[in-house]
């Protein structure tokens, strides 16, 4: 390693040495100004209102979605749905169900090597049901192949349709390969 390297890596360490040192005596001091019922400093100040404001915002999420689970119909206000999308609900929603089903498609049962070919679909189709769009129990994770062959259908037996629409894409593809070997 080069002079240059080492010195700078001691730099680096220097800085973080008292920037650390600094953030020490900062809470310290706002600690014990606390404790003593003294003022706190300007920034301490903003730091306690920012976490309320963070606190505010996270009840009003929590009633947004249970609000939205108990009534489903709600999400069809263009005004409650707006705020809905904007506190960031529907992704928080749509992560859960990834992270509860992984990269194991509902339908075939295969492993889903790729993120891309992850689609989070509705059980009943948004087409029909637009109010379900972001019920946590109207989502599951499918492979692109079964997602493209589910399409809107609307069944409760949608995985043996989407079985035999994939073996029907098989077949035609076969045909195909024939004729032009042919």
């Amino acid at each position: 390693m080069s002079f240059l390297a080492y010195l700078a890596a001691l730099v680096a360490f220097l800085f973080l040495k008292g920037w650390l040192a600094h953030q020490w005596d900062e809470w310290k001091g706002a600690f014990t100004r606390w404790k003593d019922g003294q003022p706190l400093r300007h920034s301490e100040a903003i730091r306690l209102r920012v976490d309320e404001a963070r606190q505010k915002l996270a009840e009003e999420r929590r009633k947004m979605r249970s609000a939205y689970e108990l009534q489903p119909s709600r999400i069809l206000n263009r005004s409650f749905r707006d705020r809905f999308i904007e506190l960031g609900i529907g992704e928080e929603i749509r992560e859960e169900v990834k992270r509860r089903h992984g990269m194991v498609c509902a339908c075939c049962g295969c492993k889903i090597r790729s993120t891309k070919n992850r689609h989070v679909d509705h059980l009943k189709p948004m087409k029909h049901y637009p109010e379900l769009e972001f019920l946590y129990t109207n989502l599951q994770i499918l492979c692109r192949t079964c997602n493209v062959h589910k399409s809107a259908y609307d069944g409760a037996d949608w995985k043996e349709v989407v079985a035999a629409r994939r073996k029907q894409t098989v077949k035609t593809k076969r045909m195909r390969k024939a004729r032009q070997v042919a």
